[in-house]
């Protein structure tokens, strides 16, 4: 048998995630080991009693972990009465599965060295998925037992404090045989957190699927090669323990595909549509539909107890009105409709990880996530990172609404914004069509902008329609070149531009002049309802901000759209640059709920 590598190398910041030699395929701790009592990996199973030929799926989570980045565990089970089928991986993954995951079927060890697919919150998670493992059942068993042990897990920089062990206890039926009578009930999924309600026996918040809880696995059937599995006594079965000449498998990861005998029934997959789940404010909770779609809850996001519910939409006609018209972005999946009974707006981000289908999308086209604005009537870009490996996109959103993956063709990566300070606000505008690049790839985020294209730029990210056919009063309107005259009456209609005065008394648009950063402030500010309560006093130099600008950029400040130097200056007649205007714009969205 292969052992695990020893080094798991995953950077988190200039820290080690994995390396050393604690344990034969280990975890070394860097500083003492994290205190967090109760913090555990269990084995959830949704019963203890099964027929021979039947599908066990059994998860192993992480209950109250922290800053949980990588863990390592082994499972023991009883070759000759269950079958290893394959594993499915959630919240972790192995980085590589050669030497990340071991599977010794002769002796009934499993190996997983895993490690967190995104950066791990600060706050406890009272539940996340490390594996789901799916076994057959060969034989009848009165008590066959599933151990999980050798548990280490880390923050990338100290070891977490884990149990060390979790076992299982299963009974195996003959096939078709009814379960003893005064059989003990099914065996509850892991403790819940204190406050939380109890989940009960079983798999409650998947109806659709009492035996794979949360994975929407089919049973039976391999996905990958629709060949069905039996993994029963067939004496050309190349795994039946029965058969002396044909030993048992010993391989380094992938699918099992045994044949089956005809006509044996295979269970079809099955996902569900809705899923609510009561959340507790100060908790925070993980709720999954199937393998669909996830929200991760951090404690005190929300602002209050809530029910948080994901819907899955299967009405055609619901489904074909939501369908983008006039934009060339292709649905790559579902759509899911995401609420909460409580205060749609959180205390901080919330993830939303959703599935696609690779068929479905534009190829060479990274999926992103979108959500629907019902006021606007239409679907605004959010990105997200994507996860090849398990078709996934996650997102941090502050508020929940209808979500679903799209790719869009004519997307583009600018190729000069990877580093710079300002690329998450950039890459947000360039997907929602607000600003644009250049021929080259580029965007040039340190080149300053004019007062047009600003006014361009607020126009589009408000979703305001551009208007050539208005008349404009500026007494420079012959100078507005031809593409921005459609936003510079639609600036003037919503009130979000004046002019500047010239010498002679007259309002001048000054479209190729460069935009200030009073101005951007106050044209900003113009499209908010609420004024501040501060002063610009606190500035170093408030006395160089004028008279007309202060209250529009005491307002900026105070919502956080605008922020002054390192200096404690706000240097109002200094030029703005792209990159700030498009930080401004964001953050502008951003208080609007856009």
């Amino acid at each position: 048998m292969r052992s695990l590598s020893r080094k798991i190398t995953a950077t988190i910041g200039a820290a080690m995630l994995m390396s050393g030699a604690v344990s034969s395929y280990g975890v070394q701790s860097v500083y003492a080991a994290a205190a967090n009592q109760d913090a555990q990996v269990k084995i959830g199973v949704s019963g203890t009693s099964y027929n021979v030929k039947q599908n066990i799926a059994l998860p192993i989570q992480a209950l109250n972990t922290s800053e949980l980045m990588g863990v390592e565990f082994s499972i023991k089970y009883d070759p000759q009465v269950l079958d290893f089928i394959k594993e499915d991986t959630s919240d972790f993954y192995p980085p590589d599965k050669a030497s990340n995951i071991v599977i010794d079927e002769q002796n009934g060890v499993l190996k997983y060295a895993l490690i967190k697919r995104e950066i791990p919150s600060d706050q406890t998670i009272p539940q996340a998925g490390l594996v789901t493992l799916h076994f057959a059942a060969l034989q009848p068993a009165e008590a066959t037992s599933v151990k999980v042990g050798d548990i280490i897990a880390t923050t990338g920089y100290q070891t977490i404090q884990m149990n060390s062990a979790d076992e299982v206890q299963l009974k195996i039926a003959e096939a078709g045989e009814a379960p003893t009578p005064g059989e003990p009930e099914p065996t509850p999924g892991p403790t819940p957190t204190p406050g939380e309600p109890d989940p009960g026996p079983g798999d409650t918040d998947n109806p659709d699927n009492p035996g794979d809880p949360g994975t929407g696995d089919p049973g039976t059937t391999d996905p990958g090669q629709g060949n069905p599995v039996d993994p029963g006594s067939d004496p050309t079965n190349p795994g039946d323990p029965t058969n002396p000449d044909k030993p048992r498998k010993s391989r380094g990861g992938g699918r099992v595909v045994i044949p089956v005998t005809p006509g044996t029934p295979v269970a079809e997959e099955s996902q569900p549509d809705e899923i609510s789940k009561q959340i507790e404010a100060a908790v925070g909770a993980t709720i999954e539909l199937g393998s669909q779609a996830k929200v991760i809850i951090p404690a005190n996001a929300l602002k209050a107890n809530a029910t948080v519910t994901i819907h899955r939409l299967v009405d055609a006609s619901r489904i074909s009105g939501l369908l983008p018209q006039g934009m060339a972005v292709k649905i790559g999946g579902d759509i899911y409709e995401i609420t909460t009974s409580g205060e749609n707006k959180f205390n901080k981000p919330v993830s939303i990880i959703l599935s696609f289908d690779d068929e479905k999308l534009i190829g060479g086209k990274e999926p992103a996530i979108y959500y629907y604005h019902e006021g606007r009537k239409q679907w605004i870009f959010m990105g997200g990172q994507v996860d090849a490996a398990s078709g996934r996109v996650s997102v941090q959103v502050n508020q929940l609404s209808t979500f679903a993956v799209f790719t869009d063709p004519t997307a583009v990566h600018l190729i000069d914004i990877d580093t710079h300070w300002a690329a998450e606000y950039i890459t947000r505008l360039v997907g929602m069509k607000v600003i644009t690049g250049y021929e080259d790839m580029t965007f040039k985020p340190e080149e300053n902008v004019t007062r047009a294209e600003f006014t361009a730029m607020m126009v589009a990210a408000l979703g305001l329609p551009a208007d050539k056919s208005g008349k404009l009063s500026f007494a420079d309107a012959e100078q507005i070149p031809d593409w921005a005259a459609g936003y510079a009456v639609a600036a003037v209609d919503a009130g979000i531009i004046e002019g500047r005065p010239g010498a002679n008394g007259s309002v001048y648009f000054d479209a190729g002049a460069l935009i200030t950063r009073a101005e951007m402030a106050v044209m900003v500010t113009r499209t908010l309802t609420a004024t501040a309560s501060g002063s610009t006093a606190a500035f170093a130099d408030a006395a160089a901000i004028p008279d007309w600008a202060k209250q529009s950029i005491e307002t900026a400040v105070e919502k956080e759209i605008i922020n002054g130097f390192e200096d404690n200056t706000f240097r109002p007649e200094a030029k703005a640059t792209r990159a700030q205007a498009a930080t401004m714009i964001f953050k502008l969205l951003h208080e609007n709920g856009i």
